[in-house]
């Protein structure tokens, strides 16, 4: 059984971190702020510097539940996979005498690969797929906030283990989870 400073307690700690995140992108202390919203991509400015990008950067994204609100608040996405790609793209460059190259299947905006890229520090060459025509202009403005100078190619293509056409499911609620059918 609780007692009543500890209920107490409680409840105040989950109405300031409910007020933080309510206000924080509006003050300016975290994640981003909308600056324009278009009928397919919507542009955000970080509030302060993120391995995204530096404040002031800004980013295309499309409206969705997921990634586009968690980058709007936090200012980053999938970090965790970014930092773990970033220390082998190190590893392959420090082994490798020749090029390095990462490969982004299913690239949606380029997130995953900036932050990847400015962890990485490296000047590994990209290799970008993505299907969505919307998401490919979003990924060339993207990585134009990469940290270091590489070579970038995007295919706006889809990859699969035959050839041919496929119709794509596109997930409104989640885009970067859209996928062929």
């Amino acid at each position: 059984m609780r007692t009543f400073p500890q209920r107490y307690l409680r409840k105040l700690i989950s109405i300031f971190w409910n007020v933080t995140n309510v206000l924080g992108p509006i003050l300016r202390m975290s994640g981003c702020n909308i600056t324009t919203s278009g009928c397919d991509l919507t542009t955000l400015q970080l509030n302060r510097t993120y391995l995204i990008g530096p404040r002031g950067t800004y980013i295309k994204i499309p409206y969705d539940s997921l990634i586009f609100k968690t980058l709007k608040r936090y200012g980053q996405w999938e970090l965790a996979e970014s930092e773990f790609l970033a220390t082998g793209l190190k590893f392959a460059s420090f082994k490798s005498d020749s090029g390095t190259v990462m490969i982004d299947i299913g690239a949606h905006v380029g997130l995953v690969s900036l932050q990847t890229m400015n962890i990485a520090k490296t000047n590994a060459d990209i290799v970008m797929f993505e299907p969505i025509s919307t998401h490919v202009r979003a990924i060339k403005h993207n990585l134009t906030n990469l940290k270091q100078k590489v070579n970038i190619t995007v295919n706006e293509s889809a990859l699969s283990d035959r050839d041919g056409k496929a119709s794509l499911f596109i997930d409104s609620a989640n885009y970067g989870r859209s996928s062929l059918l």
